[in-house]
């Protein structure tokens, strides 16, 4: 028994997500519009509140100030970080796990910022968040490799992710060559992450180095 194309066509019929103009249909298109552009808005400012108390938090960090696995004496004890007791332990939760690539938190979350605040939003956020997690990784495993700024620089993710890559490689293969590859998938990953485009890129090393 033969089924005709109009018959089958109407047998499938794809799955077409919902945009944003069907949410609260019973609101004028006017009103939507506006309650999307505020909601846009206010996301982009509260990331920005994230990423600029965490750059500061990680920029005032210090070995000496008390952590999760610091030792109370029971003394009292200034602490250095700007934000007091609780961005020390956020900053040294972050430099214990990551080193010195916590910072490109601080960037994809600016990235996330910009986006929500001059344009329609942030798409495809849970891959954007992988591949945030990812440049991370290979970031402090760059780090760890090549010391810099010092022996603890990539952090526990750091030392973990380059002791595997070092067994799994051919042997002959070179520490720089390791840490050159680690970079540049750091440098892709965050790309992704940030989701912005060239010419944003562009403007912003301009606005950063050339002026």
């Amino acid at each position: 028994m033969s089924i005709s194309r109009s018959s089958a066509a109407r047998a499938y019929t794809p799955r077409v997500p919902k945009k944003n103009s069907q949410r609260l249909p019973w609101l004028p298109e006017v009103v939507r519009a506006a309650l999307s552009q505020h909601i846009r808005m206010l996301t982009g400012l509260g990331l920005f509140i994230i990423t600029l108390l965490s750059f500061v938090a990680l920029l005032s960090y210090s070995p000496s100030d008390p952590s999760l696995n610091s030792i109370n004496t029971g003394q009292s004890k200034s602490i250095a970080n700007i934000l007091g007791l609780p961005g020390s332990y956020i900053a040294d939760l972050c430099f214990q796990l990551f080193g010195y690539a916590s910072f490109i938190l601080c960037l994809v979350s600016g990235g996330w910022c910009w986006r929500f605040m001059s344009k329609d939003g942030l798409d495809h956020w849970r891959g954007r968040a992988a591949m945030a997690f990812a440049g991370m990784l290979f970031a402090s495993a760059a780090l760890h490799i090549l010391r810099w700024p010092d022996v603890f620089a990539g952090g526990a993710a750091g030392i973990l992710l380059a002791g595997k890559l070092t067994k799994w490689l051919p042997l002959g293969t070179t520490h720089y060559l390791i840490a050159t590859g680690c970079f540049l998938t750091a440098v892709l990953a965050i790309f992704l992450a940030c989701a912005l485009t060239l010419a944003e890129w562009t403007w912003l090393w301009q606005k950063v180095y050339v002026h």
